[in-house]
């Protein structure tokens, strides 16, 4: 019974040790820099931009899109993930 209650006692304390500990500034996570938060920002252009060419190839492969708006639109987007993915290749 002594060795139930000791446990119980440790698992509060281990459970509770993070309220009861003061933070430190250690502990804070500093803010994203601005180049990080564009690095960020180009990722998400990229991913963006591809993931809707694979969504325009489907459509053109289901019939969704008539050839000659694939055609303006797949160039659109190929310009857009070209652009994102060397200014990515610049700052990497």
């Amino acid at each position: 019974m002594v060795l139930l209650a000791l446990l119980a006692v440790a698992a509060i304390l281990l459970i509770g040790w993070p309220l009861l500990h003061a933070g430190s500034a250690d502990d804070v996570v500093p803010p994203p820099s601005a180049a990080a938060d564009e690095l960020v920002h180009l990722r998400e252009e990229r991913d963006q931009a591809l993931e809707a060419l694979r969504d325009l190839e489907l459509d053109r492969r289901t019939g969704k899109i008539a050839d000659e708006d694939f055609a303006v639109l797949d160039a659109e987007l190929r310009s857009r993930a070209a652009a994102a993915i060397e200014e990515l290749e610049g700052r990497e």
